[in-house]
């Protein structure tokens, strides 16, 4: 048997932050996020047993407070701590298998979310920033990020006969910690000099 995939996914986080003292920083990041895929598995006749395809959709917030520490010109450690809200408004799901010795459709399927995936995270994050110049510096940072969400979703089957079921509302929590590492760069704009 064969089982092909394709997969597409798509993330943006920029973040900004404003100077309140010298070495004190608060700010946010705003995400944009779209993931989307399909498969689709064969047997050894090569004949197709099923297909699936997905697609989500997502925002998120969060804000941040960063504290440079005392330090060199071109090195500057910080701490940063944030916290925020990924809010996941779309999100689809559906499939088909078919029988494994005619190739006709047997049933469909297809997910329901009644209430929307959201996603509560905090981290904490130990960093360096390199100044490559007056204004652009290389950062780099390593902490520990949490994350618990909550969603709902309603299964819905429907065989060839076009006979449907519902199945009851699912209800799930998921919760996730991990340590990340990140890299980057950032970008320093003074008011003063404009």
């Amino acid at each position: 048997s064969e089982s092909t995939s394709k997969n597409f996914s798509f993330d943006i986080y920029p973040r900004a932050g404003y100077f309140i003292t010298n070495n004190f920083v608060v700010g946010s990041t705003l995400g944009l996020g779209f993931s989307s895929g399909d498969s689709e598995s064969t047997n050894l006749a090569n004949i197709k047993t099923s297909e699936s395809k997905y697609s989500s959709s997502y925002i998120s917030l969060s804000p941040f407070i960063r504290y440079y520490f005392p330090g060199k010109d071109k090195l500057r450690f910080y701490g940063q701590i944030g916290s925020g809200l990924d809010y996941t408004f779309s999100n689809k799901s559906e499939g088909k298998s078919y029988n494994g010795t005619t190739g006709i459709l047997n049933s469909s399927y297809s997910y329901d979310y009644p209430k929307k995936y959201n996603t509560f995270f905090a981290n904490g994050l130990i960093g360096l920033n390199y100044f490559v110049s007056n204004s652009t510096a290389i950062n780099s940072s390593i902490g520990y990020y949490y994350s618990k969400g909550k969603q709902s979703s309603k299964y819905t089957s429907t065989d060839n006969l076009g006979n449907t079921t519902v199945y009851p509302q699912t209800d799930y929590t998921a919760d996730n910690s991990r340590i990340q590492w990140l890299i980057g760069f950032t970008i320093y704009i003074d008011k003063q000099a404009n």
